[in-house]
Parts: C-alpha cells; sequence; structure tokens
C-alpha cells in the first residue's frame, strides 16, 4: 500500500459525513469556495465543517487570517 492511497482514504472518510475537503492545490479562488460551500450547507439547513486534505500538511495555518476573518467564521470548524 502505497502512503498516498491512506492520504486518500483520510482525505474521503468525512464525506461520508457530509463534511468538506478543501484541496490547496485545486482552489483558484479561496474566498469563493468558502461561500460556496457555506451556501450550499445553510441551503440545507446544516453547518458545513471544512477540513484541509491530509496532503496540505498546515496549510490552513498559512490562511489562518482568510478563514478567521469571514464574516460567516461562525459556520466553519477547522
Amino acid at each position: 500500500m502505497k502512503l498516498t492511497d491512506c492520504y486518500l482514504e483520510e482525505d474521503l472518510f468525512p464525506k461520508i459525513f457530509n463534511h468538506a475537503v478543501i484541496y490547496k492545490d485545486k482552489i483558484q479562488n479561496l474566498s469563493q469556495v468558502l461561500s460556496d460551500i457555506t451556501d450550499f450547507y445553510k441551503a440545507k439547513g446544516s453547518r458545513p465543517i471544512i477540513y484541509q486534505s491530509m496532503l496540505d500538511d498546515n496549510w490552513f495555518d498559512e490562511i489562518k487570517d482568510e478563514l478567521a476573518g469571514r464574516a460567516v467564521k461562525e459556520y466553519f470548524k477547522l
């Protein structure tokens, strides 16, 4: 088994519970992605819980100011 397979399985696990996993290398506009996720979950009457990919270790530390500064920050569990 390759380590990458383990990481991908870890990334897929939260999806079972309707959580979101975001990937640093797949996002061009972080603010828009966070808004889209928030709108999606709010429309379902739920609170989004967002995780970073296991392959993007410490990415949330890099973007913590943007995450903390969002008007909808109460919807995120980081």
